[in-house]
């Protein structure tokens, strides 16, 4: 009877340490995707204030600026929106790293650009 209630006492403390583990991880995957998602609007509405603010400036010289470089502009603004994106993702993705592993992913994921610049 005794053996039964050690048995007991222990399957509470184990059910209550997995409870207890379960809730801390659920609230850091909450606490990682709100962040997340911070970010993401943030960058969104950078993104969207240069865009208006290329659109004036466009409407305000639509006399000087040839049709060609309002296109380069627009695509400028794109790709450095998408640049800005992966290069916050790959940050987020290597914070806590060690040095070495940070600088051997930046290495290797620039390695195409570095060979274009030779």
């Amino acid at each position: 009877d005794v053996n039964a209630q050690q048995e007991t006492v222990i399957m509470m403390i184990f059910t209550s340490l997995i409870g207890i583990s379960s809730l801390l991880v659920g609230t850091f995957f909450t606490a990682s995707a709100t962040v997340w998602l911070s970010n993401l609007d943030a960058s969104k509405r950078d993104f969207t204030r240069k865009l208006k603010v290329l659109q004036e400036f466009i409407q305000t010289y639509k006399h000087c600026v040839p049709p060609d470089l309002k296109r380069r502009l627009f695509l400028y603004l794109d790709y450095n929106q998408q640049y800005n994106h992966e290069l916050n993702v790959m940050e987020e993705m290597l914070s806590g790293m060690p040095k070495q592993v940070r600088t051997a992913v930046k290495l290797a994921t620039t390695q195409d650009l570095i060979r274009k610049v030779r």
